[in-house]
């Protein structure tokens, strides 16, 4: 029985010993080599995809931070500048009024009192241009008008 285990295990390592020395054993060798580069191979080109989808990403978002950054201070700017605008106009017109046609145009004197804040210039048949004072129950007539800018 011994001899019978003996002549088993010594068949196995010639077996063993021949076949790791057998061309066919280097060739599954190599192949198994050859594999294992490739797939290190695609697994290194894989990260450096991912990798440069990554900073693209972060390049576009940093683009979008940018560009909202830029589109509020564009509606900030406008709307700035269209209150500007409006209150300009609101105030020209109450320094300013439009002469109605036919009537003759109003002195210097009763322009430049009716400029002061709250001052009106009205036109009334009697007196001409005089300058209505906050409250609306005394005028300046543009005899006034011409001794307050003199004196």
């Amino acid at each position: 029985m011994r001899f019978l285990l003996a002549l088993v295990a010594g068949a196995a390592l010639t077996l063993a010993l021949l076949s790791a020395d057998s061309p066919a054993s280097q060739i599954a060798a190599e192949r198994t080599a050859q594999v294992q580069a490739q797939e290190a191979a695609r697994t290194e080109r894989l990260a450096l995809q991912e990798a440069a989808r990554t900073e693209r990403a972060a390049e576009r978002a940093a683009t979008l931070q940018y560009a909202m950054m830029l589109l509020v201070v564009v509606v900030v700017v406008v709307v700035a500048s269209t209150a500007a605008v409006v209150v300009a106009v609101q105030v020209l017109r109450q320094r300013s009024p439009a002469v109605p046609a036919g009537l003759p145009q109003p002195s210097a004197a009763v322009v430049r009192v009716a400029a002061r804040p709250g001052h009106r210039l009205e036109y009334d048949s009697v007196e001409g241009w005089i300058v209505v004072l906050p409250g609306d129950r005394e005028y300046y007539t543009e005899q006034d008008a011409r001794r307050m800018l003199s004196g």
